[in-house]
């Protein structure tokens, strides 16, 4: 009897140790489970934290780049505006200067009209002698005498046939090298453009007359081989002319008054010219020679 009553009593503390394990077993996992999830919370707000922390310095990078864009096109749009006012600027400051330059030509011009037709005929051949330096000049009076026609054009004409007919040798050549080298300046397009404007279809011819202008009926036969001024068509797609040697001569002798002196050349120049005369004159020679002329 005594042996069941124990029994029993052992088996009551045995049930009383598993529940007091089960329930110690029961708070271990609640708390691990609550110390997960406050980990699980602790981690979902770290990471909404990053999260937001992201967002936000994306926002930031965002609106530093449309800052920074605003900045770049304000500061290329300043650019521009600063460029395009330096470029008009320059225009006008261009357009004064031409403006200026008309002014003053324009005065040249009517002061050298005002001394008369035989100081402006003069002061053509003695420019033309002169070229280089008084390139300028030359020009100025060929125009003179196209706007005046009657005035100075047909006098200074007349002179310049009589020399044709009078002069002789190398005073000859020299005349007629000098007249080429006035052709080329008044054969430019701004001189043509100042004479006929810029939308012509002729241009103004100072020269010889020459045959095939004859046959175009532009001049007359006693012109042919005479000096004259004439209104010329402007010949869109001209014929291929040959060089006239004479020219590229007359091209190289007008350099060469403009970089030495004719009064007073030194040594070092003088061996120059008679070196490259006397190559030219051989050189020429030869070729007369192979072309048996």
């Amino acid at each position: 009897m005594f042996t069941s009553r124990r029994t029993f009593a052992d088996g009551r503390n045995q049930g009383n140790k598993m529940k007091n394990q089960n329930d110690k077993t029961r708070k271990t996992v609640e708390a691990e489970a609550k110390k997960e999830a406050r980990a699980k919370q602790a981690e979902a707000k770290r990471q909404a934290t990053i999260k937001k922390a992201k967002e936000e310095a994306k926002e930031a990078q965002r609106v530093a780049d449309e800052t920074a864009k605003a900045e770049a096109k304000k500061q290329k749009e300043a650019e521009a505006k600063a460029k395009q006012e330096a470029k008009e600027a320059k225009e006008n400051r261009a357009i004064e200067e031409a403006n200026k330059q008309a002014r003053e030509l324009a005065d040249e011009e009517q002061a050298l009209l005002s001394k008369g037709a035989d100081v402006v005929i003069a002061t053509f051949f003695e420019s033309s002698e002169a070229m280089g330096k008084e390139s300028r000049t030359a020009t100025l009076t060929m125009k003179l005498a196209w706007k005046n026609p009657e005035e100075i054009g047909q006098p200074l004409i007349q002179e310049a046939n009589e020399k044709l007919a009078t002069l002789g040798g190398n005073t000859l050549k020299r005349f007629k090298s000098e007249i080429r080298a006035t052709q080329r300046l008044f054969n430019k397009k701004e001189i043509q453009d100042e004479l006929l404007g810029e939308d012509r279809e002729s241009r103004v011819y100072f020269g010889m007359g020459k045959k095939p202008m004859l046959n175009d009926g532009l001049i007359e036969e006693s012109q042919v081989n005479q000096y004259l001024f004439c209104e010329i068509p402007v010949d869109p797609e001209p014929e291929q002319e040959l060089e006239d040697l004479s020219e590229i001569i007359g091209d190289w002798i007008e350099k060469m008054r403009e970089e030495i002196p004719c009064t007073n050349p030194n040594e070092v120049q003088i061996e120059f010219l008679r070196e490259t005369f006397k190559n030219s004159i051989d050189t020429i020679k030869a070729e007369q020679e192979r072309f048996k002329l």
